[in-house]
């Protein structure tokens, strides 16, 4: 689908650049393939705060009782190729800021334009978008510092029980 017929959502995609990928409109929760390959993203993100053993088993819970998966559909992107989903991006929407709930490309189409037309379009967004960052993934702070973030600190958040460490970064 085109950026530009995703009606309906909080993003101004009109002012998004043309893109390498369409926009799709799926229930992305529903694509094993890419929940499978999202379970073991999340499952090596939490591993570097928990160890392996019990971010397997919390990766397992949140996925069992759906939790994880629970995103409003105006605040949510997907890119496809093919009509195969291959990255999604949320935002909640707050009072007075955005917050990325959910940023993920599947690995084969890492480094080819996905996680920045991701992050591009989610910064069509009005007001401040905050997003909260493993302090683990320096790497993954540079790049929403090329998209106009900037670094506001760490704070500790109470993650499904688990209270870790993120760094924060911001945009107006």
């Amino acid at each position: 689908m085109p950026a530009s017929s995703r009606e309906g959502t909080y993003f101004s995609l009109e002012k998004v650049e043309a893109q390498p990928y369409p926009f799709i409109d799926i229930d992305w929760t529903q694509d094993a393939v890419l929940t499978s390959l999202l379970r073991q993203s999340w499952c090596s993100q939490y591993a570097e705060y928990l160890g392996a053993n019990k971010a397997a088993d919390l990766v397992e819970h949140l996925h069992s009782n759906g939790k994880v998966y629970e995103h409003d559909p105006a605040g949510t992107l997907v890119v496809g190729d093919g009509g195969r989903p291959v990255g999604v991006a949320a935002i909640r929407k707050l009072p007075e800021i955005s917050l990325v709930t959910l940023y993920e490309v599947i690995p084969e189409y890492q480094r080819k334009g996905v996680g920045h037309q991701l992050l591009e379009s989610l910064c069509t967004v009005s007001g401040p978008l905050v997003a909260h960052v493993s302090i683990h993934r320096p790497w993954l702070v540079a790049v929403y510092e090329r998209h106009g973030f900037h670094r506001l600190g760490t704070e500790h958040v109470d993650h499904f029980g688990h209270n870790l460490p993120f760094q924060v970064v911001a945009r107006s």
